[in-house]
């Protein structure tokens, strides 16, 4: 099974049930104290990898990840990076390591071209001496579409016998279609991603058709009413889902909408309540239609969905 470790913003960050496998933000950590409090109380029960800041561009030193894994007790770190430049990648990486050699570490391969990621990643493993480490696969969004290669990283990462944390979702359908089975298969550990909240915080249901919603700044989310909190729950339950079952090309089975739902309707069983009133306790609204993989059939639903069957907003 692979963990996702949903990211919301830090006012955000204890109103969601985001499970045992966390990704705490530097930045955040640095400048939030509620954040801290909230991380590490969590802790005790959770896995918690420190992130560098690097993909926002608030990079953090050494000494500074130091402070920040200290106040929230993290049990890994993400070794400081520079996206697209394998060589100062390696060096910055490697002068970082001096320094944080005593906690479990994450290395981040980056390259301008998929020869010069393999490239980075293997004189990484040649060289470094860190008795246990986690290699992050990014995907590499500074190449057009760069997020393509990520199967080729999976595969050559494999080789190397070492967990695999895939550092954000680029494209839900791709991930779904072309990524998830080999991810499985490769016994991929874990992804971060803040795709589930950022779409339900903008209404969206989360589908392998959504796009994804960049998580922008985080001030822009200081009111969400309940049914946006409610939908963004939705939302993380369909991602966990996917990494335990294989989803459908489109559409949300109905079985996850109904335990969903349970957390706020009573009567959520199939024989209790229709699927509507499920449908509407995870504060989605307007119109759907019953969806499998032949299809799409355009009408409302005016029956009860088998758990098997699938939604989708229109």
């Amino acid at each position: 099974m692979i963990r996702v470790a949903h990211i919301t913003p830090p006012d955000w960050a204890g109103s969601f049930e985001l499970g045992n496998y966390r990704m705490a933000l530097a930045q955040w950590v640095a400048g939030n104290p509620e954040y801290v409090k909230h991380i590490k109380s969590q802790s005790p029960l959770t896995y918690v990898i420190l992130d560098n800041g690097a993909f926002e561009g608030k990079r953090q030193t050494p000494d500074q990840l130091m402070i920040a894994a200290q106040r929230i007790n993290a049990d890994e770190l993400v070794l400081p990076d520079i996206p697209g430049d394998f060589k100062a990648t390696l060096e910055l990486a490697r002068a970082s390591y001096r320094k944080l050699y005593k906690h479990r570490v994450m290395f981040v391969p980056h390259g301008q071209t998929l020869d010069e990621w393999k490239s980075c990643l293997d004189n990484w493993m040649r060289t470094s001496k860190s008795d246990y480490q986690v290699i992050g696969i990014s995907p590499m969004r500074y190449i057009e579409g760069g997020y393509k290669h990520t199967l080729e990283m999976l595969e050559f990462t494999h080789g190397y016998n070492v967990p695999i944390h895939l550092l954000g979702l680029a494209d839900a359908s791709y991930f779904v279609h072309n990524l998830l089975d080999a991810a499985k298969e490769y016994g991929v550990r874990g992804m971060d991603t803040s795709y589930a909240f950022a779409l339900g915080a903008q209404g969206k249901l989360l589908t392998t058709s959504a796009k994804k919603v960049d998580l922008g700044s985080i001030h822009q989310y200081s009111g969400l009413n309940s049914n946006t909190k409610r939908l963004i729950t939705l939302n993380m339950a369909i991602l966990d889902d996917w990494m335990i079952t294989t989803p459908g090309a489109i559409g949300v089975s109905a079985s996850v909408i109904r335990k969903t739902a349970s957390k706020w309707l009573k009567h959520w069983e199939e024989g209790y309540q229709t699927i509507e009133a499920c449908i509407a306790a995870c504060g989605l609204s307007g119109e759907f239609v019953e969806a499998d993989n032949n299809g799409i059939s355009r009408y409302r639903t005016d029956r009860d969905l088998r758990p098997d069957e699938r939604i989708i907003s229109i």
